[in-house]
């Protein structure tokens, strides 16, 4: 029953990019690190036993020159490129992009990619994080929930760095990301200036606004108003799912845009004897495969580290608490911004705007804009701008 379509629909929701070929042809392994010591957050908050897992593709150079660090989105992971096994049915989330003589070319560069701190996926068995689903030390083992801290994109970005340190990689060739990714690409460049040589932002902004912030408390009030979400207290119990569904429902709406759904579905019926104008209980197509995918999605997801996942965006502001200007003031690695053009969540003009005001500070900095009407999820697309992307990492 149309499980291509949900596939595709759950690709999109978890990653917000869904490759179209598996172009990196290699079984890739997540590797675990673990940091030593506590970590310390930007708000001077302690984390102890912090582990991310990482993945990695090519051959690390004999001078360490030669590496991207790709960084990934809100919903997704650092599964970029190839399969864990022969059998898995979908490759990484960039795997179109990666691989011998691609616009990523293992070839040339060592690409290495980490999961986040309170990553959403933290069911799935190939994502290694820290976050409220963890175990307290402090607490007797019990999962920390609501009283993990308050993280941002900063600290993610922190913990890539110590990542980095234990692997000997002292300078970055690019770093590189789509959506929450674009965002710590570009704190990447303002944070650490003489590390790294180039910044891609894919579909991305320089700060949240309070459209962006509010957005987020949408779908963060929908998974609190599920009864089972109990004030973060629900591991061990029934989870909140259909509270989450919703909320992965409502997000999958601002990601995409109304063109793809009309050409996927237009107005056919889940069931083609059971007519919408007759029951509320008969659904249309479109709203069957969403409500199967989000609700197939949910089970893997964790309702409280999206909670925290969307108050780090929305503390988002490069340089971390200055103005603006004064982080993008900071950076001096060449920039490029990839934003779409039919994007509904992270308007390109966020991007447009962000590229004038690095050119007025004598920045080197270029744009190109992905077309199509994919909306957010036109990322799944940056090969539209391979061109510009082959020379701007040359």
């Amino acid at each position: 029953m149309r499980t291509g379509i949900r596939a595709s629909i759950a690709c999109c929701i978890a990653s917000l990019i869904c490759p179209t070929a598996w172009a990196y042809d290699a079984i890739v392994k997540k590797e675990r690190f673990d940091l030593q010591g506590d970590f310390t957050t930007i708000n001077n908050k302690a984390i102890k036993n912090v582990k991310i897992g990482y993945e990695t593709y090519g051959t690390l150079s004999a001078n360490k020159d030669n590496v991207i660090l790709l960084c990934h989105g809100s919903l997704n992971n650092s599964h970029f490129a190839g399969k864990y096994d022969p059998s898995d049915l979908h490759p990484g989330v960039w795997d179109h992009v990666i691989g011998p003589g691609n616009i990523l070319d293992t070839d040339k560069y060592f690409v290495i990619a980490s999961d986040s701190l309170t990553n959403f996926r933290v069911k799935d068995p190939h994502v290694i994080t820290t976050g409220p689903a963890s175990p307290d030390p402090d607490n007797g083992g019990q999962r920390y929930a609501m009283r993990f801290p308050i993280v941002t994109i900063a600290d993610f970005v922190e913990i890539q760095k110590r990542l980095l340190d234990s692997l000997g990689i002292r300078k970055l060739h690019a770093v590189m990301g789509a959506s929450m990714g674009g965002m710590q690409a570009l704190e990447w460049a303002a944070r650490y200036p003489d590390m790294v040589a180039r910044a891609i932002a894919v579909t991305a902004q320089a700060e949240q606004g309070p459209y962006d912030i509010e957005l987020k408390d949408l779908v963060v009030s929908i998974i609190e108003l599920d009864p089972n979400w109990s004030k973060g207290d629900y591991y061990g119990k029934k989870e909140p799912e259909d509270g989450l569904a919703v909320a992965l429902k409502s997000f999958r709406m601002t990601v995409t845009s109304y063109a793809p759904l009309d050409r996927q579905y237009d107005r056919k019926w889940a069931d083609g004897h059971k007519n919408p104008a007759e029951s509320l209980q008969n659904k249309f197509t479109v709203q069957a495969d969403i409500d199967q995918a989000v609700h197939q999605e949910a089970k893997i997801g964790d309702a409280n580290s999206w909670i925290y996942i969307a108050q780090a965006l929305n503390l988002f502001q490069l340089g971390h608490g200055n103005n603006l200007r004064g982080g993008m003031a900071k950076i001096k690695a060449k920039v490029l911004f990839i934003p779409s053009k039919s994007d509904l969540l992270m308007f390109p003009d966020f991007s447009r705007q962000a590229f004038s005001v690095l050119k007025s500070m004598g920045k080197n900095v270029d744009i190109f804009e992905l077309q199509g009407d994919g909306g957010h999820a036109e990322s799944a697309n940056i090969d539209q701008a391979e061109i510009k992307l082959r020379e701007f990492l040359n």
